[in-house]
Parts: C-alpha cells; sequence; structure tokens
C-alpha cells in the first residue's frame, strides 16, 4: 500500500509522483472545503497503515459493537 496525493482537472486525477499501474483501486479522501491539505507525520502514515493492514486481516471492531461495549455493564 502507498499513499499518494492527487488535484482533479477537467474530469480526471492527476497522481503526484509516479503514476498509479492500469487497474489500481484507490480511496479518495476529499478533505472540507476549507482544509487545503492533510499532513501526516512519518509517524502518523505509520499508524494509518497499520490501521489498514489490520482491517485486511479482519482485525476491527464494528461502530455498533464498540458503543456497545462502552456501555457500562449492570
Amino acid at each position: 500500500m502507498r499513499i499518494s496525493t492527487a488535484h482533479y482537472v477537467n474530469g480526471r486525477l492527476l497522481v503526484d509522483g509516479e503514476p498509479l499501474p492500469d487497474g489500481a483501486v484507490v480511496t479518495i479522501l476529499q478533505p472540507d472545503e476549507d482544509q487545503k491539505s492533510i499532513s501526516l507525520s512519518a509517524e502518523d502514515e505509520n499508524e494509518l497503515l497499520e490501521s489498514v493492514r489490520q482491517i485486511r486481516e479482519g482485525r476491527w471492531v464494528s461502530g455498533d459493537d464498540l458503543l456497545e461495549s462502552l456501555k457500562p455493564k449492570s
């Protein structure tokens, strides 16, 4: 997995840096209009990539299960 930045121009995404291989599946995160860009420290980027790896391995909790686990036990 890699993290890339792109700009939307005339109906196309122009990827900064090396081009993606044909058929590449991408996830797009669009900042809010008042937010120009998202910058991650190396530590934050590594944490994000580790989280994605865990999700791909099936190690995740749904939002509903998380909320249920936070409720006080009676």
